[in-house]
């Protein structure tokens, strides 16, 4: 079996501050990692997608933290500033995260 990557969707660690609305509200994309030679395939999106058809999560508010020493600047072949302002991981997550939301709604 080949890993193509991994996605992580689950309640707030109990350091953060998120986790004093309790588990009912807040839920956070804990990873989406992608193996390097396939990252240009548009599997993260994809992952991103499965990971928010899951019932249980329509009443709750997802979130993500995007800490810098996550990046993959090797492999991106961009310093943390480059990184930074292609804003790669915020221009994925933000597009499927505004369209959901909005969808939601409807």
């Amino acid at each position: 079996m080949f890993d193509l990557g991994d996605g992580v969707l689950a309640d707030p660690d109990p350091d953060e501050r998120w986790v004093d609305l309790g588990s009912q509200v807040m839920m956070e994309v804990k990873a989406i990692e992608v193996c390097r030679s396939w990252r240009s395939c548009r599997i993260a999106p994809a992952m991103l997608r499965r990971l928010m058809e899951k019932p249980q999560i329509e009443e709750k508010i997802i979130y993500m933290v995007g800490y810098s020493w996550t990046w993959d600047l090797k492999g991106t072949r961009k310093t943390a500033l480059q990184y930074q302002l292609t804003a790669i991981s915020e221009r994925m997550f933000s597009v499927y995260i505004l369209h959901y939301s909005s969808l939601s709604r409807v």
